[in-house]
């Protein structure tokens, strides 16, 4: 009897396992603008209106699928997009802060399919309200991106500035 009962559990359990899928998401870098050190000597003098990144930092989406042979496979065809926003601490309102997509990145490692990634090549402002930046299928790892300042002024004074920015994977 208790042969039948352990077989009844596989057989009701088998299907909730067979279909389980996992998403990872993870990002790196450091955000530094080298040209942000402004030195003013004499009257009339202008600096750059916009500062930007000096390097990338880089978003990774994974996917893990739990298929029928117990292995983990990704899936191709999963889609996804990215949104952001940020959250101001001290931030000045006539700050303008922007970010694009430098690149495709890399399948990862479990892909099988060519990279499927489109938006966000051009800058677009980051509001405090959540917007669109890009969108994708399946894996992809070193999705690479940059920020821009833009908007300062003398009149702001010598301080500093500082806000979040959150990146929202959305499943689908």
């Amino acid at each position: 009897m208790k042969k039948k009962q352990v077989v009844l559990l596989l057989i009701l359990f088998f299907p909730i396992y067979s279909f389980c899928q996992t998403m990872s998401v993870s990002s790196g870098g450091v955000v530094t603008f080298g040209d942000s050190q402004f030195s003013i000597t004499e009257a009339g003098e202008d600096f750059a209106s916009s500062v930007e990144s000096e390097l990338d930092l880089f978003l990774d989406i994974g996917y893990l699928n739990f298929d029928f042979w117990w292995l983990f496979t990704g899936n191709p065809n999963t889609k996804w997009r990215v949104d952001v926003h940020k959250v101001d601490g001290n931030w000045d309102p006539d700050i303008i802060l922007k970010a694009k997509r430098t690149g495709t990145g890399v399948l990862a490692w479990n892909e099988r399919k060519k990279l499927n990634i489109s938006g966000g090549e051009s800058y677009q402002s980051i509001t405090n309200n959540s917007t669109f930046f890009f969108q994708g299928r399946g894996g992809i790892d070193d999705i690479p991106f940059k920020f821009m300042l833009s908007g300062f002024s003398l009149t702001m004074g010598a301080q500093t500035f500082n806000t979040n920015i959150v990146f929202t994977i959305v499943d689908g």
